[in-house]
């Protein structure tokens, strides 16, 4: 959603939420085989480094189970000056502005085992990261007039941010806990490009359609935290 109000001549302040988005997605893994220690469950795991021989208490395995989930959130507030071109369908600006950006993650693994005997070992281990990212960015808009209502944008947007990252680590084996935080400031990057069509309803409002792609480094990923 963008809105916007032009001042003076060559200038419209605008303000863009991007949206709430959630992507997340499980995976479930049993095995019957025999293992080393002559049980069932032959399903090593990334907590051992797949280690060979068999680690009894993370590997011999007869259930394993992953789930991962992210959501992201946008909202940026900018300023836009549109250069003074020669007349033609081409028109450009440029934009300065400040953005938050907001990225959390949960990646949980479960395994289960009946070694070593006689109670067997059941491992949990659940990560959650948080970041928020706040920062300055620039950028340049070209439009390309099609018609009298139709125009097409080429926006390109940059900026350096303030990451604050934190992240949280429980793992649980057979009821013994252990519990990893951390938290820290880090420099991120948001690099922003978005291809749209816009259509001219009435003097105020146009509707667009089109593509957008958000590249982001320097955040912390929960699977990169095990």
């Amino acid at each position: 959603f963008t809105v916007g109000r032009r001042i003076f001549d060559c200038y419209r302040l605008e303000g863009t939420y991007l949206g709430h988005y959630n992507w997340e997605d499980s995976v479930i893994v049993t095995n019957s085989g025999l293992n080393a220690a002559g049980s069932t469950g032959n399903l090593s795991s990334f907590l051992s480094g797949f280690a060979d021989p068999i680690d009894l208490g993370l590997d011999a395995n007869d259930t394993v189970a992953i789930s991962f989930r992210s959501s992201l959130e946008s909202a940026e507030i900018n300023l836009r000056y549109w250069v003074d071109m020669p007349p033609g369908p081409l028109d450009v600006s440029y934009l300065i502005g400040a953005r938050y950006f907001s990225l959390r993650e949960n990646f949980a693994f479960l395994s289960t085992s009946v070694e070593p005997a006689p109670g067997g070992t059941t491992n949990n281990l659940d990560i959650r990261t948080d970041n928020d990212l706040w920062g300055l960015q620039i950028g340049i808009e070209f439009a390309c007039l099609v018609s009298t209502r139709w125009w097409v944008d080429v926006d390109l947007k940059g900026g350096v941010y303030n990451n604050d990252a934190r992240q949280e680590t429980v793992f649980v084996s057979n009821g013994a806990t252990s519990l990893v935080t951390a938290s820290g400031d880090r420099t991120a990057w948001i690099g922003d490009i978005s291809i749209l069509g816009n259509w001219q309803i009435t003097p105020y409002f146009h509707f667009k359609i089109g593509y957008q792609a958000l590249f982001v480094n320097g955040v912390a990923l929960a699977q990169n935290q095990t």
